[in-house]
């Protein structure tokens, strides 16, 4: 099983790259996925529909737009990484994670220590919690098991058959997941 990774959060760092070079050195089987990570170009990417003389309205235009990316990439991914980094508050990180909670996509956050208070609720949904872009990658290795099982472990309040829920994620058939997710999983011992 090839597991789909979503990069979300700040662009002004090399964490991205340092988590892909990460995951390729241990051979960890995942495609990256991500935002728009060009700041120019983010905030441009409505201008082809026209560009509105209200600055407002052109980041409104803009974060519909990029709002597509966004919504598609973080429903098709296994796994979100968010980072928050410490030079800008990222709203759109925090979006990012609270979409996720919303899915049931597992997370993890990734940042420093000094605004762990900031962030408690949005660490409070997440998986795990990451300092470092090479802890993010050490995570399935640390667990002893292969990915595909990792994701699992981390989620013990589901009770339902992990190997008809992976052929079902496997085959690709993410709205089938869905419903057999309410019809046959028990979420805190209720149906």
């Amino acid at each position: 099983m090839i597991w789909t990774v979503y990069l979300s959060g700040e662009i002004h760092t090399d964490w991205r790259e340092q988590i892909q070079a990460g995951a390729e050195a241990a051979g960890l089987p995942v495609e990256f996925t991500a935002p728009v990570t060009n700041h120019e170009a983010s905030d441009a990417a409505g201008d082809m529909l026209g560009k509105p003389e209200v600055a407002f309205w052109r980041d409104h235009q803009s974060s519909k737009v990029n709002g597509i990316r966004t919504k598609t990439l973080l429903e098709q991914c296994d796994l979100a990484v968010i980072r928050f980094g410490d030079k800008y508050k990222q709203w759109n990180a925090a979006f990012d994670a609270g979409f996720c909670a919303a899915l049931g996509t597992p997370y993890v956050t990734l940042h420093n220590d000094d605004i762990i208070h900031p962030l408690k609720e949005v660490d409070a949904s997440a998986m795990a919690w990451a300092q470092t872009p090479e802890q993010v990658v050490e995570m399935p290795e640390a667990s002893g098991e292969q990915p595909n099982q990792w994701r699992f472990r981390q989620m013990p309040h589901i009770s339902c058959n992990e190997r008809s829920l992976l052929k079902h994620l496997q085959a690709g058939l993410r709205k089938r997941h869905r419903q057999w997710i309410r019809s046959e999983c028990r979420f805190d011992g209720r149906r």
